[in-house]
């Protein structure tokens, strides 16, 4: 059911309590479930919601048995429809010196809930998250009322959070999404576990010789991150890092297992919030990396840019395609989801394109849209009034993904060219900037997929690709290295930015020989290529040089590739790169097209005539012989007004050496399937076909059968 093609994800928030009892039930022209074909429902109900404090068990037990009375859950379990309810399982409501909220549910009713938590715990304030200074983190601001982080490794919590996954079961649900991941804990648990982390994968010689630690007892979490204020390389504090991600990995797949022993299809989802467009920024205030969380999740679930909503002109354009990419990359084949708040438009008109575009976005790169018939912050009486654009678009664009899902099922995204997104550089707080290196290259039309870390341990899946990006990634293994050498010293393509490979993965620096010294070694200057740029600059820092049968450029920091700087003040690691004007962008672009296109033999996945308000990305179909390509316009302004494209040429490689035998368009901006004009073309090894697509309004997907 959650595969790509056939999720379709409807987000009911806290604001509407009644939405698993009604909105199920609704008459079908009112169902907003049915008429936008979804396939999840992400919801909740106040009785379970158990952060606050539960009711009195008599009226938890009416409650429940009103639910499934209703006939509500099993409506949508006959539709076909997953129901999975929100979890805030890192923070309980209340204030502990007034015993609100949580607290009185504590003191007074947890004995009525034995059979869900077990016996009552010592006081729930002894489950406090430990900020660095040794206070309880506390979190109170207008619209929030008092709560209290909670540990995941103080004894009890985890029997309370299996006891909520429990009780959301019993309510109906199928599934849990969980909100707040937890922040860094420096409480005596925390770095007790820790402390066992180093013992069971070190031995004491490897602490001594990478840590400086011969005394474990002695390692404690805020004294060693105080350090490195003044002491940067900090191998202990980059380790502690590492084993935070672990650690949190660890409690996601003992709930999830918990939650599997009581139903097989159990479906675990956590939220990514991604607000400031880096899922490396996200590591510094929650527990990521997001490659690391979906050892244990079944869904990727992406809270984006905050009011972040897709649009632009000729010259501007907002995009989360990179993150999309990445998101691809991190997703371990689990299907994904992504959510931005489209609940602050002025123009209420704009709902309507604008959610069509956030769709077809997402789309595009394996992902489905997240959407919220009725946001927080509308008033009640403004409900209706923006809810009614926004299901016009997503009943639209849903209907036609629904009506042509045998298409997508069983796609996957190709591409010659790959950017490493390495988050490993969050455990070191180093800098790396593949979301902007990522926009560089779809304002160019240059087809590309990023990679994580765990990708360059064996390089097989490097192997699919003519040329890697690496921009910038200080800290490497040796391994991570090797398999980049061989790599090139196959035939393949490599673009190194800045200092990468400075450092290994423990943050200490290389200081006999930089990581990738054997490929930097014979090298000529790369030369002009836009005479726009003045030479005095230093653009003839960058260079050019082959090792064994591959291609490598280096571009240093000093070269026309001008990245801003970041510091402890800029925590925002190029956020304007995300949503810069096109034509600021063309200057630097003109010359690095042509850089990736050395490095990858002179070979790319694809050409696109439109300019970069129009993106397209390639899939492959393997199992009914189809390539799939999507053409999205961005060209949709805050207003909703739409400026289409026409008579877009593309070009596109064919995986595999396939045979193009013909070519459709199709598209839910208009009704007739138009068959296309194509010609195939030979490059080298690679197959093209080539076609012009004549109309686009907002998203139109062109469908190449092969033989």
């Amino acid at each position: 059911m959650l595969a790509y093609g056939r999720l379709r994800y409807n987000a009911a928030y806290t604001n509407d309590p009644c939405a698993v009892r009604t909105w199920s039930l609704a008459p079908e022209d009112e169902n907003l479930i049915f008429r936008t074909h979804s396939t999840l429902l992400h919801a909740s109900v106040k009785e379970g919601y158990a952060c606050g404090g539960l009711p009195p068990r008599e009226q938890f037990e009416e409650a429940k048995a009103g639910l499934w009375d209703s006939g509500a859950i099993d409506c949508l379990r006959e539709h076909g429809v997953a129901l999975i309810y929100y979890l805030a399982a890192t923070r309980i409501r209340g204030d502990e010196v007034e015993r609100t909220d949580f607290y009185d549910f504590y003191d007074h009713r947890w004995e009525e809930y034995e059979d869900y938590f077990g016996p009552k715990p010592a006081d729930p304030t002894k489950w406090a998250r430990v900020i660095s200074n040794g206070q309880p983190a506390i979190y109170t601001t207008e619209s929030t009322p008092r709560e209290h982080g909670i540990c995941i490794n103080k004894p009890r919590v985890r029997d309370y959070i299996k006891g909520a996954v429990h009780i959301a079961l019993d309510l109906g649900a199928q599934g849990i999404f969980l909100d707040d991941s937890p922040i860094f804990c420096y409480c005596e648990y925390c770095d007790a576990k820790f402390r066992e982390h180093l013992r069971e994968n070190f031995s004491p010689a490897q602490l001594k010789e990478i840590f400086g630690v011969e005394n474990l007892e002695e390692v404690v979490s805020s004294k060693f991150v105080e350090e490195r204020l003044a002491r940067m390389e900090n191998p202990l504090f980059v380790e502690w890092r590492r084993y935070r991600a672990q650690n949190y990995v660890e409690y996601l797949t003992e709930i999830r297992d918990y939650g599997r022993g009581l139903d097989p299809n159990f479906i675990l989802t956590d939220n990514a919030c991604t607000w400031e467009g880096e899922p490396y920024r996200q590591y510094d205030f929650a527990v990521g990396p997001l490659e690391e969380w979906m050892k244990a999740l079944d869904l990727m679930f992406i809270e984006a840019i905050q009011y972040g909503n897709p649009k632009g002109s000729r010259s501007y354009k907002k995009t989360n395609s990179w993150l999309l990419k990445y998101c691809q990359a991190a997703c371990r084949g689990k299907p994904i989801s992504h959510l931005t708040n489209m609940g602050t438009l002025e123009h209420i008109p704009a709902y309507e394109p604008l959610a069509k575009l956030g769709i077809a976005e997402c789309h595009a790169h394996g992902a489905a849209f997240v959407y919220i018939p009725r946001w927080n912050g509308w008033k009640p009486e403004e409900v209706d009034a923006h809810t009614a654009p926004l299901m016009a678009g997503i009943e639209k664009y849903n209907e036609f993904l629904a009506r042509n899902e045998s298409l997508f099922l069983g796609a996957e995204s190709y591409a010659n060219v790959a950017v490493l997104c390495s988050l490993q550089q969050a455990y070191g707080k180093q800098m790396s900037y593949p979301m902007a290196i990522s926009r560089m290259l779809s304002d160019e039309q240059v087809p590309h997929l990023m990679l994580v870390d765990e990708d360059l341990e064996t390089g097989e899946k490097l192997s699919r690709f003519d040329a890697l990006l690496i921009p910038e990634a200080p800290m490497m293994s040796d391994r991570q290295i090797g398999t980049v050498e061989r790599f090139v010293e196959n035939g393949g393509g490599l673009v190194l930015l800045g200092q990468t490979a400075w450092y290994d993965e423990f943050g200490r620096l290389r200081r006999e020989q930089l990581g990738f010294h054997k490929l930097l070694g014979d090298m000529e200057p790369w030369g002009h290529i836009d005479r726009s740029i003045d030479p005095a600059v230093g653009v003839n820092t960058t260079r050019k040089g082959t090792y064994g049968k591959g291609r490598v450029v280096y571009i240093p920091r000093d070269a026309y590739v001008n990245f801003p700087s970041t510091g402890r003040d800029a925590v925002v690691l190029f956020k304007d790169m995300a949503s810069i004007t096109a034509d600021m962008m063309s200057g630097i672009n003109v010359v690095f097209k042509e850089v990736v296109k050395w490095a990858a033999g002179g070979r790319l996945s694809g050409a696109c005539s439109a300019d970069s308000s129009v993106e397209y990305s390639l899939m492959h179909q393997p199992r009914h012989n189809r390539v799939l390509v999507h053409l999205v316009n961005y060209k949709v302004d805050g207003d909703g007004a739409v400026i289409e494209e026409q008579h877009i040429r593309v070009k596109a490689a064919m995986p595999d050496g396939k045979k193009p035998v013909s070519v459709q368009l199709i598209s839910p901006d208009f009704e007739e399937r138009l068959t296309l004009d194509f010609t195939e073309t030979q490059e080298g090894d690679p197959r093209f076909v080539e076609f012009v697509a004549p109309r686009l309004v907002i998203y139109d997907v062109v469908v190449i059968a092969c033989s």
